[in-house]
């Protein structure tokens, strides 16, 4: 009997350890905030449940899902919160492909995080992240694009290539950004050396400081 009693106090200080909560409440009051018929509601409840991160992970179909949400604000929360489980929200990188063409900046923003923090086994959006690099109209959505192209690090021509022609993006942050995610390509974006070279000779601060990083990185230095 005491050795039961121990086993049962034990599974009980394991449960009660595994009692995520946020602001005050469980992450299972959190998860039924997210079916709210409020849109503040279920943004809020989207909010706290990426606060909580991968431990808040059996949540991941309930976002996927409010990433098609009538309310914009909703649908950038969820995304959000989809960033912040990593390569838990595996599952969602078809959905989070889709939410790149989403017309809220916000919403392409943090489906780009998302998929850069899935990382290689979200390699299928690849290709996409490549042409928002190349066509979205906001920089922070191009910028964040190029990062989750370093984490995914597919080693295609594609990605590679879209990287190189952002060393010329008409936003500062995007061309550094791009620097830094061809040096993560390492040797493999040797045919972005000649367009690193060209930017470093003309850029200053810390463009001219990343372009250097990349090429010592791509020569393996």
């Amino acid at each position: 009997m005491r050795i039961s009693g121990l086993i049962a106090l034990a599974v009980c200080l394991t449960g009660c350890s595994q009692d995520t909560r946020y602001r005050g409440k469980s992450l299972i009051t959190w998860q039924k905030g997210l079916g709210a018929a409020n849109a503040n509601e279920r943004a809020d409840a989207a909010d706290a449940v990426g606060h909580l991160g991968p431990a808040a992970s059996v949540a991941i179909p309930s976002l996927v899902e409010m990433l098609k949400d009538t309310d914009l604000t909703v649908r950038a929360k969820a995304a959000a919160a989809l960033w912040s489980m990593g390569p838990a929200a595996r599952s969602a990188v078809p959905s989070l492909q889709n939410a790149l063409e989403d017309p809220g900046p916000d919403v392409r923003m943090n489906a780009a995080g998302a998929l850069g923090e899935i990382g290689p086994k979200a390699a299928d959006a690849a290709p996409d992240l490549a042409r928002v690099l190349r066509q979205d109209t906001n920089a922070n959505v191009r910028a964040c694009s190029a990062v989750a192209l370093a984490k995914i690090r597919s080693n295609d021509d594609e990605s590679i290539g879209a990287l190189t022609q952002a060393l010329d993006d008409r936003d500062n942050n995007v061309r550094i950004k791009a620097a830094y995610a061809l040096a993560d390509f390492g040797g493999s974006a040797k045919n972005a050396a000649p367009a690193l070279e060209r930017t470093k000779k003309r850029a200053t601060g810390a463009l001219k400081g990343a372009s250097a990083y990349a090429l010592k990185k791509i020569e393996g230095k």
